[in-house]
């Protein structure tokens, strides 16, 4: 009976265990599902806003190329209309002088902007001017050792 007692307890043992071990599963798989849902929605919402830029590119590039096309057309057709008044008008003789006798015109320049000149750097607070050095013939009072543990002190010089 005690045999029997032991072995319903750890039958229930597992299956809590187990239980558990599911729920805390479906915990996390529901807290997934919802953070990728949300980046679902984040994304679709940025699909549509460039898709809605896209339209409106779209939009205006047709704009400008029926522009362009209009204007071509006009041009072609004014370019047709000289060129059949040419052919009607007998050829003449140009009044203009040849391009070697005429003046040419003046080059432009750029016309240049005097920058202003810079502040001079004011030195911060916290900025420290180093102190000349004794430039003694007495080299090991020179010499600053980077050793660590000497701070920065001269090495003795009774040795």
């Amino acid at each position: 009976m005690l045999a029997e007692a032991r072995t319903v307890l750890e039958n229930a043992r597992a299956r809590s265990l187990n239980d558990e071990k599911a729920a805390r599963i479906a915990k996390q798989t529901a807290r997934a599902a919802k953070l990728k849902l949300k980046h679902t929605r984040k994304l679709a919402k940025l699909a549509r806003k460039s898709s809605r830029h896209a339209e409106d590119r779209a939009e205006a590039s047709a704009e400008l190329l029926e522009r362009a096309q209009a204007k071509f057309e006009k041009l072609e057709k004014r370019f047709r209309k000289e060129q059949r008044k040419q052919k009607d008008r007998p050829a003449r003789r140009s009044r203009s002088k040849p391009a070697a006798t005429r003046a040419r015109p003046k080059r432009v320049t750029q016309v240049r902007t005097r920058r202003r000149p810079r502040p001079p750097v004011k030195p911060r607070a916290n900025t420290v001017v180093p102190e000349p050095r004794d430039m003694g013939s007495d080299s090991a009072a020179t010499h600053v050792s980077t050793e660590p543990g000497t701070d920065g002190q001269p090495p003795p010089s009774g040795m």
